[in-house]
């Protein structure tokens, strides 16, 4: 029959400790600055009168917009 007097003794594995061995001596990255290259674009101008708002949209001021075969 068991001793249950003591402390209970619990199973264990011993693992030897681990050699990690040393980084090696790498040369420090030369890297050039990041260059945005963004477009650029003249700026399209159109005169108010000239715009035409969508089919089916009011214009500023109508009350109902223009009705498309039963569409809104």
């Amino acid at each position: 029959m068991p001793d249950f007097t003591g402390p209970p003794v619990f199973p264990s594995i011993s693992i030897p400790d681990q050699l990690i061995p040393e980084a090696p001596n790498l040369p420090r990255a030369i890297l050039e600055l990041p260059r945005g290259e963004a477009p650029s674009y003249m700026p399209m101008l159109s005169p108010p009168e000239d715009l035409k708002p969508p089919v089916g949209v009011a214009k500023e001021g109508e009350d109902d917009a223009v009705d498309i075969g039963g569409i809104r």
